[in-house]
């Protein structure tokens, strides 16, 4: 081999050693940003569950202070 294919060569591998440090450093932060995706739509779904709770609560105040309207009768009716 001359020299100048062995430079060759040994450029290729330097940068395939280099491509595959960045993969990996890509791949971690695939990793994080999944588990951080996880946690968010945890977060999202336990949110989603204290509204529904609320709601619920709120219209259960509110049938509370509504009146009724229907009375009950004080008199019989006329037989």
């Amino acid at each position: 081999m001359t020299e100048w294919s062995q430079s060759e060569i040994d450029d290729v591998r330097s940068n395939t050693k280099a491509s595959q440090r960045e993969l990996e450093k890509l791949n971690e932060r695939a990793e994080r940003a999944l588990k951080m995706d996880v946690a968010l739509l945890e977060t999202f779904q336990k949110v989603s569950l204290q509204l529904g709770e609320l709601t619920n609560e709120i219209k259960q105040l509110r049938n509370d202070l509504k009146p009724q309207l229907d009375k009950p009768r004080k008199l019989a009716p006329p037989s």
